[in-house]
């Protein structure tokens, strides 16, 4: 919860950050708010791609599981193997960070397709 106040804080004075957009839609989905923290993080990858920016492991991953938790489970297997293909990517492919969110994501649902 604490960490969830001070990235509301932050994005209230940086609405536009994506990695405080990104801190805020994960520390949402770890407080049990699914729908705020997609919410978020599909605003954050939105400004990715208005910015011409690579999708975010880190958005995806967290965005496949919110879809996940609400039910969503095509949306959520869609977003687990574009999560999939960053990952495969060489740019990705021994960033341990990158790799923990998808086997979080995996585990959560169930390793389906894999």
């Amino acid at each position: 919860r604490q960490a969830l106040n001070k990235a509301e804080k932050a994005v209230s004075l940086e609405p536009n950050d994506l990695n405080i957009l990104n801190t805020l839609g994960v520390a949402q989905y770890r407080v049990g708010d699914y729908e705020k923290g997609l919410e978020t993080l599909t605003r954050c990858e939105k400004n990715r791609a208005d910015d011409h920016l690579e999708p975010a492991t880190e958005d995806v991953a967290f965005i496949a599981m919110s879809l996940h938790k609400l039910g969503r489970t095509d949306e959520a297997k869609a977003a687990l193997e574009q999560l999939r293909a960053l990952c495969k990517e060489e740019r990705f492919a021994e960033d341990q960070e990158a790799q923990g969110f998808l086997a979080e994501a995996e585990k959560l649902l169930g390793g389906e397709n894999k």
